[in-house]
């Protein structure tokens, strides 16, 4: 008998150990994604004037080269883009390869994000 009730406490002891470490793990790894959600924002936005060295269409990608030193930052439909002092598309970049341009961009853990790039003729 004394086996038995030992047998049982056991059992228990190892299922409701087990259901709270895997709480415990749930937990921690919600409050690490909480806190990537709230660092994200937190990305100063920098600028880098150089000069466009390659726009790859495909990957909506435009590379800056500066002091040696080539950027490749990620276009999309919120980039801010200017020629010359006007409005212009991601394919009027195109005809911009070794001018000089202005990015303003965010840093992030995949890639740098441009929020506007101006270029001078």
């Amino acid at each position: 008998m004394k086996n038995l009730s030992l047998l049982l406490s056991i059992s228990l002891f190892l299922l409701f150990g087990g259901v709270l470490a895997s709480a415990q793990t749930t937990n921690s790894s919600t409050m690490r994604s909480s806190a990537i959600a709230r660092n994200w924002d937190s990305f100063k936005p920098e600028t880098l004037t150089g000069k466009i060295s390659l726009i790859d269409a495909n990957q909506h990608l435009v590379a800056i080269t500066t002091n040696g030193v080539t950027y490749d930052m990620t276009v999309n439909r919120h980039t801010k883009i200017k020629v010359s002092g006007s409005h212009a598309t991601f394919k009027t970049l195109a005809g911009q390869i070794r001018n000089t341009a202005s990015v303003t961009f965010i840093a992030r853990p995949k890639g740098d994000y441009a929020q506007s790039i101006t270029v001078s003729s």
